[in-house]
């Protein structure tokens, strides 16, 4: 699995490729936090003192990606702006899913309930498409608090780090580039009378 930094950043590349349209500011903290929900599925865990407990479960699949992008562009479009963002949110939270599967899973049940609810089986890249080192932290699912916050304090995971900003940092000059075509597109005829009668 990847880091919060990784997911971050591939959230923030989605958001700069929907920007050729005026987005609501809104719109990207929403994909930052798209990114990063399915790992919110550590908090139950850390509430009972085992942060592993639900990890990679339910929420580490397409219908949770479905559901919550759906649920957070009800948040925050309007009118003809839900589509946009219900695709925004549902890439951004896709962007998780596609970097935890690249990268290596040292904790059973090994990889993501892609699939669920309509099958329990977990998915996994093959070794050779395992790109990512992937984030160090307790490896068994009923370890306490304090083995995985040692584990994520791990030095393999600023390595980790370098490495997914090295992956994702070309996704973001890649969102920018696309942001930036809005700015040197001609406008249209029919942009420039509704600009001037508005």
């Amino acid at each position: 699995m990847a880091t919060p930094i990784g997911h971050g950043l591939a959230g923030y590349a989605v958001y700069l490729s929907g920007r050729t349209v005026k987005l609501p500011r809104s719109t990207f903290w929403l994909c930052i936090l798209m990114s990063i929900a399915p790992d919110l599925d550590f908090i139950p865990g850390i509430l009972q003192g085992q942060p592993n407990l639900y990890h990679q479960g339910v929420s580490h699949s397409l219908g949770a990606a479905v559901v919550a992008s759906f649920a957070a562009a009800i948040l925050v479009s309007r009118g003809s702006s839900f589509r946009r963002q219900w695709i925004l949110f549902g890439l951004a939270y896709g962007t998780h899913l596609v970097l935890d599967f690249l990268a290596p899973d040292g904790r059973p049940p090994y990889g993501q309930p892609l699939l669920s609810p309509i099958t329990a089986e977990y998915y996994y890249a093959p070794p050779a498409l395992q790109i990512l080192w992937g984030v160090r932290h307790a490896k068994a699912t009923s370890a306490a608090t304090s083995d995985w916050i040692s584990g994520i304090l791990h030095l393999h995971n600023l390595a980790a780090i370098g490495i997914e900003v090295l992956m994702t940092l070309p996704l973001v000059l890649l969102g920018r580039w696309v942001s930036s075509l809005k700015s040197h597109r001609p406008k249209t005829d029919f942009q420039q009378k509704h600009e001037t009668t508005a």
